[in-house]
């Protein structure tokens, strides 16, 4: 599975998860300043699986149906990016879900929630 770092998540995360092998593209690196529409639809038409820290994509995906692959939603207050990184990897090589395509997951510090898109 690709993934896809939404603007708001931060670059260390992003290269923890380049380090253990996952193949994660941001934003930033690649679109910098577009709207959620734009990645949510950039994430589909690339079948990438989209991480950001902005409710506004459960929005785009409940209520208004847009089309994707699936969202990690990651709900933490600031601070260290060390424990969100080690559960947005423990999410994301979740053995007892092989797939995590067509999901919205949501992580924080106690729980992680999924729910099918589709």
């Amino acid at each position: 599975m690709k993934y896809f770092a939404d603007e708001n998540l931060e670059y260390p995360i992003i290269n923890f998860l380049r380090d253990n092998k996952i193949n994660i593209l941001a934003v930033r690196e690649i679109m910098k300043g577009a709207t959620d529409l734009e990645v949510i639809e950039y994430a589909f038409k690339k079948n990438m699986l989209l991480i950001t820290s902005d409710k506004d994509f459960g929005e785009l995906t409940f209520r208004l149906k847009r089309p994707n692959c699936g969202i990690i939603l990651l709900r933490f207050p600031d601070g260290d990016n060390t424990e969100k990184a080690e559960l947005l990897l423990k999410a994301i090589k979740r053995p007892d879900d092989e797939n995590t395509k067509s999901k919205f997951i949501v992580i924080d510090q106690l729980k992680i929630r999924i729910r099918n898109v589709l």
